[in-house]
């Protein structure tokens, strides 16, 4: 009995020191990953191309893949960007910097105050990410619902939000040029100044300014 005992105060002590020894392994594998990854990511900063081609994608063709990815969606947006990704993959890193410039020539183009204040009262706060989040929600749904509702942020009460990532279109085409090249897809030496259409708000101004939307979302 006494030597049972014996036995089974060994295996414990066995079993503590080999959990032990795994879990340092594993933090140290941890560890070592981490810092490749930040190594990784610093050199693929430091050696960011410059955008030197501004051709746009064909928009007619980019709008066609929109509409046949809302068709088996169901209005999960999640799920939807994950079905445009799999349509960018097909495209040169060429094609892919065409469509990042389409895409973002649509933000620049009908971004407005009033697509802030929407942005604002839905996601609950001022970033400008959160803006083109919402721009690129209005994107999935196709491009007369984009336009429309770019012009009349209203048009999105009643529209159910399945689903919604923090993650935008140009978000998706960078995550697949990099996946494509491991190299960050090229920036603009100097990035472009645009104008916000609108009238500035101030947070007090909102739930009456934009009462609608708040009354169905804030």
């Amino acid at each position: 009995m006494e030597k049972l005992y014996i036995w089974l105060i060994v295996v414990i002590i066995i079993l503590v020191v080999n959990y032990y020894r795994d879990k340092k392994t594993d933090e140290e594998f941890e560890i070592q990953q981490e810092f490749n990854k930040k190594s990784i990511l610093a050199y693929q900063i430091e050696n960011r191309e410059v955008r030197t081609d501004f051709e746009e994608f064909n928009e007619d063709e980019f709008w066609k893949l929109i509409e046949k990815s809302s068709e088996s969606c169901k209005g999960s947006y999640k799920n939807q960007l994950g079905l445009l990704m799999d349509y960018f993959r097909k495209y040169s890193k060429e094609e892919l910097i065409q469509l990042d410039n389409l895409v973002n020539r649509l933000y620049r183009e009908f971004i407005s105050q009033d697509l802030l204040a929407a942005s604002y009262i839905i996601f609950k706060t001022s970033e400008i990410s959160a803006t083109y989040l919402l721009m690129s929600i209005f994107m999935t749904r196709g491009r007369v619902f984009y336009k429309n509702a770019c012009l009349n942020p209203n048009l999105i009460i009643g529209k159910k939000l399945n689903e919604i990532s923090d993650y935008t279109i140009p978000d998706a085409i960078s995550e697949i040029y990099k996946r494509k090249t491991d190299m960050l897809i090229p920036i603009p030496e100097e990035q472009e100044e645009f104008e916000i259409k609108g009238k500035k708000w101030s947070e007090r101004e909102l739930p009456s300014k934009y009462s609608e939307l708040w009354l169905a979302f804030a």
